[in-house]
């Protein structure tokens, strides 16, 4: 009754004449979607269950075919969706019967077969099929029928240029809620551009063994398994070892079997390693091959995974390194007579690196003992640079080399291992490498503390007997001649004739003076003692430049240091022979003299234009030439530097150390 509904309601239903009304909600998915009501005008009343019951069944009827109605309009939709996607797709497609009758195709399967789809739909697949594949497809397609699980088959058809287009083929069943076959998705996929790389790749393989079975070395593929077994072998094994590639792999235990005794422990356990930890193999071991004599085998190869079958294998190869073992043996033997050539040798032999530690890489007893070490091994653990009694000895060393590439007779002070100072002779060649950095220094090393000695107790004898010899020219020889011109002088003769014998007399009386005062000066000069070095070296040049052809000149830079007797008599004793050296063999015009103090040091440099010559003749200058002045020098802990060139001249650099550089150390 609308008695029961709001009074504002019940006013519209009175207006619309309404008496009674029955409503029942339309529910789709259940939500409301609507409402169906009926509508009594004459009799207010209470509407009976079975009127309830007929318009409720009315309301769902309404809601299931609105349900419907939304279900045929979403899978028409997606039914346009889905065939927009097949139609788009490359690669053809299509759905048919058990028996094969088609009732899908999208346009790439139209193009595939040149048809239309009315040309296509409700039509059988097998007559579309080319003669030559029909009998296979008809097979497969009934193994499908049995197994009614998804398959794929390759198959190729000709192209438009006549050449082969191969193409996936799956297949793929479509089952009911019981499992019935209802029907089956085909597509084709190309693979064409698969097929050609996998050829190019088959060739390629071929092709790469080829040239691997054509070098001197067996190549080869092992699983990773605990015998190693043998999965490919090349030809060159019967050629190396004398068995055959078949017989290698027939046998998974051939290659232990061949193994030398002594190395297959060691083998088998840096095999098992690289299996373990997939690193590269490396190997050298012994074989013996079919005839009995042993193969040296250098064994190495790489973890790779198969691209067939994802497993990993060993791809290695084995080179036969018999002649290089042999050879290696030889060079053995021959550097073992060498080193025990050296090392009965009295002189050391060693070989350092190249940084300013200069440590030692080689060496012989000889240094070991020069040194009072007790073995090679205990000197080969002190630096070079700490067994210099100066380390800035090292330095020069180093210097020279790097610049020169050689260092020849340089005399050096070492400190012994009790700390004791050792004067020695150093020669040394450097090693380059192709950029140009050094990479080492091979050298000799010899004691020269008794010839030192010995040269020293020679040059003091020698300038003692100059100064006896200097003191007689001018104290008695001197006199006797200056006092035979005198009385030769007084006399007076009768005639013009008698008189020019006695005036020839007298000029050869005073060229016989001078001779003997120039004597006197050369074996010991007064000014060296009077006036100092640098008067007497000055006019040393001068004596030079009057009696020779090459001019001297003679400069000194800064103040001049006092020195020691000896010092001051081995500077002037270089000069004299520089110059004798110069006057005779440079053919130069001019020679310049400077005497200058640079870095504790007095330094005399004497240097000409002339024609130069290779320094390595340096080492056969004997007696008074250079190894005469390095010794003098020598004895007062001098220096000898000489740089030479041919055609561009000669530089030679005397130095004596001054007082604490005195001290410290020795000659170089």
């Amino acid at each position: 009754p609308i008695a029961k509904f709001p009074e504002a309601e019940q006013k519209q239903f009175a207006d619309r004449g309404v008496r009674s009304l029955l409503l029942v909600p339309v529910m789709v998915e259940g939500r409301c979607w609507g409402f169906v009501q009926v509508e009594d005008w004459k009799t207010e009343r209470v509407w009976v269950a079975s009127e309830q019951s007929i318009l409720t069944t009315m309301a769902m009827a309404i809601g299931v075919t609105l349900l419907h109605r939304r279900a045929d309009e979403a899978l028409r939709r997606s039914e346009v969706r889905y065939r927009a996607i097949v139609d788009g797709e490359v690669d053809p497609m299509c759905r048919m019967r058990p028996d094969g009758t088609l009732t899908f195709v999208n346009d790439a399967f139209c193009r595939f077969h040149g048809k239309t789809r009315d040309e296509l739909l409700s039509r059988n697949l097998f007559p579309f099929v080319p003669e030559a594949h029909k009998e296979l497809a008809r097979r497969r397609h009934e193994a499908f029928l049995q197994s009614k699980t998804a398959q794929a088959t390759e198959a190729s058809v000709p192209g438009d240029d006549g050449r082969p287009k191969w193409y996936l083929w799956t297949h793929r069943p479509i089952l009911d809620d019981r499992g019935a076959l209802v029907e089956i998705q085909l597509s084709a996929h190309d693979i064409t551009d698969r097929k050609q790389a996998e050829e190019t790749l088959r060739s390629s393989e071929e092709k790469f063994r080829s040239v691997l079975e054509r070098i001197p070395a067996i190549t080869y593929t092992a699983a990773c398994d605990e015998p190693s077994t043998t999965l490919y072998i090349s030809p060159q094994i019967e050629t190396i070892l004398g068995i055959t590639p078949a017989e290698f792999l027939r046998n998974p235990d051939l290659w232990r079997e061949h193994l030398h005794p002594d190395d297959a422990g060691r083998v088998f356990t840096e095999l098992g390693r690289a299996h373990k930890s997939r690193t590269e193999f490396t190997s050298e071991y012994r074989m013996f091959a079919r005839d009995g004599h042993v193969v040296w085998i250098r064994d190495t190869g790489i973890y790779v995974q198969d691209s067939k079958t994802g497993v990993m294998v060993l791809h290695g190869v084995m080179h036969d390194i018999t002649d290089v073992k042999a050879a290696d043996e030889a060079r053995r033997a021959i550097e073992g007579k060498y080193q025990a050539l050296i090392d009965s040798l009295n002189i050391g032999v060693f070989r350092t690196s190249a940084d300013p530690a200069g440590r030692l890489l080689e060496t012989n007893a000889a240094h070991a003992r020069m040194l009072g070490f007790d073995s090679v091994e205990e000197l080969m653990k002190m630096p070079a640079r700490d067994l210099y009694q100066n380390p800035a000895e090292c330095d020069g060393f180093l210097d020279e080399i790097l610049e020169k590439g050689f260092v020849r007779d340089r005399n050096v002070v070492l400190r012994r291992k009790d700390g004791s100072p050792i004067h020695v002779s150093l020669t040394g060649r450097a090693h380059f490498a192709p950029d140009g950095t050094m990479d080492w220094i091979d050298g000799l090393i010899e004691d020269v503390s008794e010839r030192r000695r010995l040269a020293a107790n020679l040059i003091e004898v020698q300038e003692k007997e100059r100064r006896e010899i200097s003191a007689v020219l001018h104290d008695e020889l001197g006199q006797l001649l200056t006092l035979s011109r005198l009385e030769l002088g007084s006399v007076q003769v009768a005639n013009e004739t008698s008189q020019r014998s006695v005036d020839n007399a007298l000029l050869r009386l005073d060229e016989a003076l001078r001779s003997v005062r120039r004597l006197a000066v050369s074996l010991r000069p007064p000014i060296l003692d009077d006036l100092g070095l640098a008067a007497a070296l000055e006019a040393l040049v001068e004596e030079f430049s009057d009696r020779s052809d090459v001019r001297g000149e003679f400069r000194t830079e800064g103040k001049i240091p006092e020195i020691g007797r000896d010092e001051n008599t081995c500077l002037y004793r270089v000069l004299q022979e520089a110059l004798t050296n110069a006057a005779k063999h440079s053919g130069a015009m001019m020679v310049h003299v400077t005497l200058r103090e640079d870095g504790g040091r007095l330094c005399l440099e004497i240097s000409d234009s002339g024609r130069g010559f290779d320094e390595d003749e340096v080492s056969v200058q004997k007696g008074i030439g250079f190894v005469g002045m390095r010794e003098r020098l020598a004895r007062c802990g001098g220096q000898l530097e000489i740089r030479s060139e041919k055609g561009v001249g000669t530089t030679i650099r005397a130095s004596v150390p001054l007082g604490d550089a005195k001290a410290q150390g020795g000659a170089t």
